[in-house]
């Protein structure tokens, strides 16, 4: 009998051990399980939290951020700057319009994604925690959940109402100050007017009746010279009352009208740059009078008002 009794407990044993292996490993199965649910809960969870948006606002502002930086380091280096301003490029307005306006598409994009940003971090810092709001329901007082809200400031801690109005402060002149970083200036030329008769370009400069003034017949004389190299331009009547019937002349200089009323060179007018503030001067005031002066003179109006009537007897005569 006792040598029955052996095989029995060795079989009893391997099947107690068969059964705890098996245990173990549906323990371990079940833990993987739950490990493996938990992270993808958590992953899940803060994609989908605030946590992540706030991640994205703080990956945007660090963007832009290097974008400044960069931005400000190239100028420097590539372009003089005084009196802490540099110039970016300088040449043709229309260009430099383009430029201007495509500089400030960017502007404005980078400015809009900081203000998002920093809109949604102000809306995170004025959010109660639990903490905030079992304290405000103790005190009898009631916070905003789910809106951005300015009375939960004085319930949640000091150091996020400190950083809401850190964040207040410097969101409040950004797009101001972001599109005055760069800006576009066009200059504006004072010329000189003359009349000249036909073959003006084979007439002596002296026969002019500008006067001594220095700076007219320097004008003259480089027109001249350009009307005999082939390089002045020409403009009939209608172009040229289109092209110097503005305010600021961005575009040409000094011209000669070329007339039959004339067997010299004469100075009609030299016009100064327009400048608002001098709005006194009558060529201030007044930027292109010598255009219908005499019309304006015999009915006190300026040339701006007159110049519909001067397009329509140019058109008639054409």
């Amino acid at each position: 009998m006792e040598l029955d009794d052996e095989p029995h407990q060795m079989t009893d044993l391997l099947e107690s051990k068969n059964l705890s292996d098996q245990s173990d490993k549906e323990c371990e199965s079940q833990f993987s399980v739950k490990v493996h649910r938990s992270l993808r809960t958590r992953i899940t969870e803060w994609y989908s939290g605030w946590r992540f948006t706030l991640a994205l606002a703080s990956f945007a502002s660090v963007i832009v951020l290097a974008f400044n930086l960069g931005f400000v380091i190239w100028a420097a280096v590539h372009h003089t700057v005084e009196r802490s301003r540099g110039t970016l490029h300088e040449g043709n307005c229309e260009k430099v319009q383009h430029m201007g306006t495509g500089l400030h598409f960017a502007i404005n994009i980078l400015s809009t994604s900081l203000l998002g940003a920093s809109n949604y971090c102000m809306q995170c810092l004025s959010a109660p925690t639990r903490k905030d709001i079992d304290r405000a329901h103790g005190k009898g007082r009631w916070l905003d959940i789910g809106v951005p809200s300015v009375r939960n400031l004085r319930l949640v801690s000091r150091k996020r109402a400190v950083l809401w109005l850190l964040l207040v402060l410097s969101s409040l002149p950004l797009h101001l100050v972001y599109n005055s970083t760069i800006f576009a200036i066009t200059s504006a030329n004072s010329y000189w007017v003359f009349t000249a008769p036909e073959g003006f370009a084979k007439q002596d400069v002296q026969n002019s009746t500008s006067g001594n003034e220095e700076t007219a017949n320097d004008a003259l004389n480089r027109l001249r010279a350009e009307a005999q190299n082939g390089t002045l331009q020409r403009l009939d009547i209608s172009q040229c009352v289109n092209a110097y019937a503005t305010d600021f002349q961005t575009t040409y200089g000094s011209l000669i009208l070329v007339t039959n009323d004339t067997d010299q060179f004469q100075s009609v007018a030299q016009q100064t740059t327009f400048l608002p503030e001098e709005n006194l001067r009558t060529s201030a005031s007044d930027p292109y009078q010598w255009i219908c002066s005499a019309q304006a003179t015999a009915k006190e109006h300026t040339c701006s008002q007159l110049l519909s009537d001067v397009k329509d007897q140019v058109s008639k005569n054409s």
